[in-house]
């Protein structure tokens, strides 16, 4: 997987700062299950959890290969949560949802600091009766 591709900013090795130095990722809101071909739309809360603002971007990777929220960024107030959004079009199988949070450090590369992942299963198409009712006859 190449987070880099496409990054804002330079992105330095990940140094022993420890997951979720900074931010953590709060929650992950997507359904628990959809159709093929359905727009699956998802929200990601993430937290500043150290003591001064923090520049912080997200990531979402639907099945390590396609970017459902591509590098949006905020700074956060310190104890502020800040939601990031993203969608994908369900494919005819599972899926797992990848989400990172990184920061800006002092130095203006890009750390990762949290993971969180989740999965949205394939759900079956339900088939729905209607109804049914004679409009018309003919007496024979």
């Amino acid at each position: 997987m190449e987070i880099s591709a496409g990054s804002p900013l330079p992105i330095a090795e990940v140094a022993d700062i420890g997951k979720g130095a900074y931010t953590q990722i709060i929650t992950i809101i997507a359904p628990s299950s959809a159709v093929a071909g359905e727009t699956v739309s998802v929200e990601v809360r993430i937290k500043n959890i150290w003591t001064d603002p923090v520049h912080i971007y997200c990531v979402g990777i639907r099945d390590s290969a396609e970017r459902f929220i591509d590098w949006p960024d905020a700074w956060v107030a310190p104890g502020s949560t800040q939601s990031f959004y993203g969608s994908f079009t369900m494919p005819n199988q599972d899926v797992t949802l990848n989400v990172y949070s990184w920061y800006v450090g002092v130095d203006g590369y890009l750390y990762l600091d949290d993971t969180k992942s989740i999965t949205v299963s394939l759900a079956a198409l339900t088939p729905q009766f209607q109804g049914f009712g004679i409009t018309d006859y003919s007496k024979v």
